[in-house]
C-alpha cells in the first residue's frame, strides 16, 4: 500500500495504542469521525467514551482498518497485529516511532496491507483526497505539532 488514499477509502475503523483524550488523539479521532467515518478505541483498562473498548477483539467486526500506535513494546504490537490477523483485518497502519518489523513481516506474510513508519494525521487531515504521497515520507514531530 503506497499511497493514504489507499488506506483511507473505506469507513470502518479501530486505533489500537492511541489515547483518545490526548490532544493527538482527539484530533485524530475528530478528523475521521468529522470524514464520516466509524472508528472505534482500543486503550488499555477501556474507557468511559463512547466506542471505546479494552480488546480489539471487542470491537465490532468487520473492520476496513486498524491503526497502531504501540511505542516502545514490539512484543505487544506483534500481538495486537496477530489479533487484526486473526480478524479478518485487510489493513493495518503502524505509526513511526513503533518498532514494527516483526508485525510488519507477520502482517505481509499473512495478506494483509501494511502501512508502516508514517504518522496517520496527514490523512486523516485530507480524508480521501491525500494524493499519491508515499506515507512514510512525513514528518511524526510536525504532524504532533499541528495536532497540538
Amino acid at each position: 500500500m503506497d499511497t493514504i488514499d489507499a488506506f483511507f477509502q473505506y469507513h470502518h475503523y479501530a486505533t489500537v495504542g492511541i489515547e483518545p483524550t490526548s490532544t493527538y488523539g482527539a484530533f485524530l479521532l475528530g478528523k475521521l469521525r468529522g470524514a464520516g467515518r466509524e472508528v472505534d478505541v482500543v486503550v488499555d483498562g477501556g474507557t468511559g467514551l463512547e466506542r471505546a473498548y479494552r480488546s480489539l477483539r471487542e470491537v465490532p467486526l468487520p473492520l476496513d482498518g486498524v491503526i497502531f500506535n504501540i511505542e516502545k513494546d514490539p512484543d505487544r504490537l506483534l500481538r495486537d497485529v496477530e489479533v487484526a490477523v486473526a480478524l479478518g483485518v485487510p489493513r493495518i497502519w503502524i505509526e513511526n516511532r513503533c518498532s514494527a518489523a516483526a508485525a510488519v513481516a507477520y502482517a505481509r506474510a499473512h495478506g494483509v496491507e501494511v502501512v508502516d513508519n508514517a504518522c496517520v494525521l496527514p490523512g486523516a487531515w485530507v480524508g480521501n483526497r491525500a494524493g499519491a504521497v508515499i506515507a512514510g515520507a512525513w514528518d511524526s514531530w510536525a504532524c504532533i505539532e499541528q495536532a497540538g
